[in-house]
């Protein structure tokens, strides 16, 4: 009986994200916060210089979080929030994006960034625009020309 308790499987426990510290994500220019049962992941500088269109270094910055966060071994979903704060039109000619359809196109850039490494399993990942009340460097319209992370435990 008492080798039968020690060895039982555990069955009902609830899913748990690991640590922040087990994260080990010690990538410069990447903040770390937890949010809501998750983490919110958030990149200290622009990842995009216009429109939907990656500065030089993003996408490598973007594949280094990515294969941290599976080094952690844990089932999560991804959430990608895209974010923009009043920008300008590209090009003369062309007419200004309101900022959930720019935020939109820089969450779904990035998730397909994500996808294409084939780390995630696809219901793993989703996108989504974020809004002005939630721009991660208020007040820096420069700066908001990036996405967030939003890591949660997937069940």
């Amino acid at each position: 009986e008492s080798y039968a308790n020690n060895n039982q499987l555990v069955t009902n426990s609830t899913a748990t994200l690991p640590s922040l510290s087990s994260l080990n994500l010690s990538l410069d220019g990447i903040s770390v916060q937890p949010q809501s049962g998750g983490w919110s992941i958030r990149f200290d500088s622009a990842l995009f210089d216009r429109d939907d269109h990656l500065k030089i270094g993003s996408k490598s910055l973007i594949e280094a979080l990515a294969k941290a966060l599976v080094r952690t071994q844990e089932k999560i979903h991804v959430q990608v929030v895209g974010y923009a704060d009043n920008e300008p039109p590209t090009w003369p000619w062309s007419k200004p994006m309101n900022d959930a359809k720019l935020g939109q196109l820089r969450a779904d850039r990035v998730k397909a960034i994500l996808a294409r490494l084939s780390l995630f399993p696809s219901n793993a990942l989703s996108s989504t625009n974020g809004t002005s009340a939630d721009l991660p460097h208020p007040g820096d319209s420069r700066r908001n020309r990036t996405v967030v992370l939003r890591i949660s435990a997937q069940f």
